[in-house]
């Protein structure tokens, strides 16, 4: 439990910081952001194992998706 809660924190505040870096989120609303997606991901996992293992399929997949284009576009 101690892993995941470390790992959903890590992965959180390094997203709101790629945003923020690219002035997507302004940097005086970062801890808000960061709240908030804690939040979001703690509404998904409540729902339970399958709806958000459904919820989080769509990113990850798509995530997968791209870096397999990025590698056999970059080969070429």
């Amino acid at each position: 439990m101690i892993d995941y809660v470390l790992t959903v924190a890590v992965s959180i505040s390094a997203g709101i910081l790629a945003l923020t870096s690219t002035d997507y989120i302004p940097k005086e609303y970062t801890t808000t952001f960061c709240n908030l997606a804690t939040l979001l991901i703690m509404v998904v996992n409540l729902r339970g194992v399958r709806e958000s293992g459904l919820a989080f399929a769509f990113p990850a997949y798509t995530f997968l998706g791209a870096m397999g284009a990025l590698i056999v576009t970059g080969n070429l």
